[in-house]
């Protein structure tokens, strides 16, 4: 008989809480057993104590806190809407709540203020499912005064990835300067280029010129200006109707700029006359370049190869190709030497410029070279190795002013190599392998073997000198190094 005691059934009713709930709305919509009264505007409200403590930690605090209020049957609030309030007060009897564009943000507002989560997180919800370009300026400034981080979050991400329109739009146009600046430096920004963050920002102290100009600097140094070709500069300083701003743009002009055609050699800004990042931002439209080469029908004979000169240009974006006119001297590798039409080896050096799609030839390499490695650091170009058909595999290095169109010997390296990996890291140059092979040691001989190299050198290019670093474990020729 004890063990049947025992027996204990502990279970719940699938439709009492819906239930409860009924009854307590009814009781609400009847006034039945209400002990307090809200005076909000015109409007009264009667309610239960005990469901608005229950809903809102802001009752909750009002109620059982000692406050002045616990013990008044009126209680009168103030800076609330009561239209909004009366969807608040409905949705904590009924559950239910309908949000529209027009009434989100006042009622995710109070909402916040009250500590009624629920509401706070539809109309979260409601926000990041209606955004668009015209508002999300909007929802960003929102989000961050009200601290709704999620939504902030994912209000920036957007406002990156659709800045060319929101800069437009006049919700942009009224941030203040401590909201703007983090935006205009931001590094996922969108953009086909960088003078469109400029005319973003001038566009910004325009609307307010006289409060907003003394700002110009502050937004200066946020905008990427060695990024910017003397053209496109040209172009917003001659929109720009303010004389005070046009002289300051006119000082980050390139000193050879004497005019607003483009310098071949003077294409970007010096990085020295500027403290701001000299690489283009994560998210900005970037090409990918495929020029020269060679081809072949792959049904003929070696004897019908023939050298490219053209160029093509991939969209990652749009995922298209784009034809430009061709190098002035066909060869394999850009920007420097490579073989000719007649496979010899060329002293040839040309610069491609993507804001006028125009070819400019340079001077001339010291040495012809193919098969050589190319490293960019400071201002300069440095011609790493390579081959000569008279000499064989090189160790001369060359190096390319930028500044001055000249080419200068630099010290050599310690071993010839061809078909090398070159990488810049550190502000060193680093090579690795590629294949030797002397010439003049070959005497009468017309062959000469060449052979594969596991080697490593380094290059310090403020002491010029060469060092040896240790070897790889495989020889590799025709590779190519990265740094990640």
């Amino acid at each position: 008989m004890s063990s049947d005691l025992e027996q204990v059934l502990e279970t719940s009713s699938p439709g009492y809480p819906r239930r409860l709930l009924e009854n307590m709305t009814r009781l609400w919509k009847e006034n039945a057993f209400c002990d307090v009264t809200l005076l909000i505007g015109r409007r009264r409200f009667q309610a239960h104590k005990n469901v608005l403590a229950a809903c809102s930690p802001f009752f909750k605090a009002m109620f059982f806190s000692g406050m002045e209020e616990q013990s008044r049957s009126e209680i009168e609030l103030h800076d609330i809407s009561s239209d909004v309030f009366n969807i608040i007060i409905s949705f904590m009897y009924t559950g239910l709540v309908r949000v529209d564009i027009n009434t989100c943000q006042d009622l995710l507002s109070v909402a916040d203020m009250l500590g009624v989560d629920d509401i706070v997180e539809i109309c979260s919800e409601f926000l990041l499912e209606h955004m668009s370009p015209q508002n999300c300026v909007g929802i960003y400034v929102f989000a961050d005064a009200h601290n709704l981080v999620s939504v902030k979050q994912q209000a920036e991400l957007y406002l990156e990835k659709n800045f060319l329109q929101a800069c437009k739009e006049e919700e942009f146009l009224q941030l203040d300067i401590d909201t703007l600046l983090p935006i205009l430096a931001s590094e996922r920004l969108h953009i086909e280029r960088e003078s469109q963050v400029l005319e973003a920002g001038i566009e910004w102290i325009t609307a307010d010129l006289p409060l907003r100009r003394k700002y110009l600097l502050q937004i200066l140094s946020h905008i990427r200006m060695n990024l910017i070709s003397q053209r496109h500069l040209f172009q917003v300083i001659d929109s720009c109707a303010d004389h005070g701003i046009k002289m300051t743009l006119t000082k980050y002009a390139s000193p050879t700029a004497t005019s607003k055609t483009l310098n071949p050699h003077g294409m970007y800004l010096p990085a020295s006359n500027i403290n701001t990042p000299i690489w283009p931002r994560q998210n900005a439209k970037k090409y990918i370049y495929v020029i020269g080469g060679y081809t072949r029908n792959r049904h003929t004979f070696m004897s019908n190869i023939s050298t490219l000169d053209s160029v093509e240009r991939f969209d990652i974006y749009t995922k298209k190709w784009q034809s430009f006119a061709g190098m002035y001297n066909a060869r394999l590798i850009y920007v420097v030497g490579g073989l000719t039409e007649l496979f010899t080896e060329s002293d040839c050096v040309e610069s491609y410029n993507p804001v006028t799609k125009e070819w400019c030839p340079l001077a001339k390499l010291k040495y012809p070279r193919a098969y050589h490695g190319l490293a960019a650091h400071d201002g300069y170009l440095y011609a790493v190795g390579g081959f000569n058909e008279f000499k064989g595999s090189l160790n001369s290095v060359e190096k390319y002013s930028i500044k001055d169109n000249t080419w200068t010997n630099v010290s050599p390296m310690q071993i010839s190599r061809a078909g090398a990996g070159v990488a810049l890291a550190d502000s060193k140059i680093y090579v690795f392998g590629g294949r030797s092979q002397d010439v003049e040691l070959a005497g009468s001989s017309r062959f000469n073997a060449s052979i594969t190299l596991d080697s490593v050198e380094c290059y310090d290019p403020d002491k010029d000198v060469w060092c040896n670093l240790p070897s790889m474990a495989y020889e590799r020729c025709e590779t190519v190094a990265v740094v990640l």
